[in-house]
């Protein structure tokens, strides 16, 4: 017997990452045909609801909208591409030359779901936007569109000049707004259960499958009745992990521990790279920067739609006397140790708030446990020794919200910053006698995450320095 599936696909027609899900979507519903029956119905979203009839430029939008580089958007493009190519769906970006409102374009697919032709007519919008750069705001083109769709394009035009189905789209974009859904493509099966972000195929393979055998409390509600959408996530489902201070040491450990375990991947620092990896998102910036901030976890939700674990690592150790402290010293050190973990992690919250989970880890140092003679860090303790005050606080805050804070308080680590010519000084500095890996610091951020019982912990990695002597 065919077990029976509903998705309603929450998206927009000039969104990449809609188009990608939709795509994978579309091959997972072939690849488990005769298993699921899937009744999918495309929902609206607008990007640019107050986008003017000329639309905007492409790269100035992107830039302008998200405080993106040109880099930035550059390095987009490369990845949509890529991943496009991956499931058959061609991106043509220099024919993609402007962003459009799609109100129009929505109306029309709410028509279309009435006559029963609305999958082929999206299928048809977002390869004529994507691949061929036409535009979805155009009324003349939705009426040629709809007419490759199997429509009547008399009918159509009938539809888009009257103004039919416009209260429609108005009431089903405020409902998913006021039910939390502020990014697409985001997906609610069976009427109670919210998948975020563009996916792959496989992961849509398996979602059916177990949505198909799912209880019968999850079965369609009407959307008149208002209802509280549950997050769905399967026991395998890819988390996503924010991690700052990214491109070298420590964080481009976590970063290879966390891939490894398959989480997808948010990585942020001033100098770093455009990964290959697609569920590897990498965005350069001053973390100390509210602007730099508020673009990683913008575009975190924008490409994998929630954020489960946030890696304060982003810090700066300057070892000086205490009267010898410049005030550029002192600025530089509290932007990146303090701002840097402030404005992020305000953010972060504010998201895992909505999903009703998520975990923040601080790396800290021991040196606020363990002052050392001839290492002076004033603006570390000061600094680094704060954060772990905010950790416990933070924790007692939000551990009925389900969120867990905590903290990793490191010894000194072989890092690019210590030579190896330091390496046995340094290590004698640890009750231990040697220094640690970067893989400690990673397994103990590693094991944190898994601890789903521990919150509030101030965890020593340190050779057993905050011990004694």
């Amino acid at each position: 017997m065919t077990a029976s599936v509903t998705i309603d696909f929450i998206s927009d027609v000039v969104c990449p990452w809609c188009a990608l899900g939709a795509t994978a979507l579309e091959q997972a519903i072939e690849n488990v045909a005769g298993e699921v029956s899937v009744a999918l119905t495309y929902k609206p979203f607008e990007l640019n609801p107050n986008m003017p009839p000329e639309g905007e430029k492409a790269v100035e939008h992107l830039m302008r909208k998200y405080g993106r580089t040109a880099e930035d958007v550059a390095s987009g493009k490369k990845m949509q591409i890529e991943r496009g190519a991956a499931i058959g769906f061609k991106f043509d970006l220099e024919k993609r030359t402007h962003f459009y409102n799609t109100f129009d374009a929505h109306r029309l697919l709410l028509w279309a779901l009435e006559e029963g032709r609305q999958v082929a007519l999206k299928k048809i919008l977002l390869r004529a936007y994507f691949s061929e750069g036409q535009n979805p705001s155009d009324q003349q083109t939705l009426v040629r569109l709809a007419g490759e769709a199997g429509l009547d394009e008399a009918r159509a035009q009938q539809v888009l000049v009257s103004g039919a189905f416009a209260e429609e789209v108005r009431e089903l974009e405020a409902f998913y707004q006021q039910h939390g859904i502020n990014s697409v493509p985001a997906m609610v099966l069976n009427g109670r259960h919210l998948v975020s972000g563009s996916q792959s195929v496989e992961y849509y393979e398996q979602m059916l499958r177990q949505m198909a055998t799912a209880p019968a409390e999850a079965c369609f509600i009407e959307f008149q009745i208002p209802l509280l959408l549950e997050v769905y996530i399967m026991s395998n489902s890819k988390k996503v992990i924010v991690i700052t201070g990214a491109s070298q040491g420590l964080g481009d450990g976590m970063v290879k521990a966390f891939r490894e375990l398959g989480y997808q991947i948010v990585a942020t620092s001033r100098s770093i790279k455009p990964s290959t990896d697609p569920d590897i998102l990498t965005v350069a910036g001053d973390i100390g920067e509210p602007e730099t901030a508020q673009r990683v976890i913008r575009e975190a939700i924008a490409r994998f739609g929630r954020i489960d674990t946030l890696v304060n690592n982003a810090g700066i150790f300057i070892a000086k006397p205490f009267t010898q402290y410049t005030a550029e010293d002192y600025a530089n050190v509290l932007s990146v140790n303090v701002n840097g973990f402030f404005y992020i992690t305000q953010l972060a919250i504010a998201e895992m708030e909505k999903q009703g989970s998520g975990h923040v880890v601080n790396i800290t140092t021991s040196l606020v446990d363990h002052a050392i003679d001839g290492v002076p860090s004033v603006l570390a303790s000061l600094t680094k020794g704060g954060l772990n005050a905010a950790t416990k606080s933070l924790a007692i805050e939000y551990a009925k919200r389900g969120i867990r804070v905590n903290a990793v308080s490191p010894g000194i680590i072989k890092t690019p910053m210590h030579g190896e010519e330091t390496h046995a000084a340094l290590g004698a500095l640890h009750p231990v006698g040697h220094m640690g890996d970067i893989d400690d610091i990673a397994n103990a951020v590693v094991y944190l995450d898994g601890a789903k019982f521990v919150t509030g912990e101030i965890l020593h990695v340190d050779g057993g320095q905050s011990a004694g002597h």
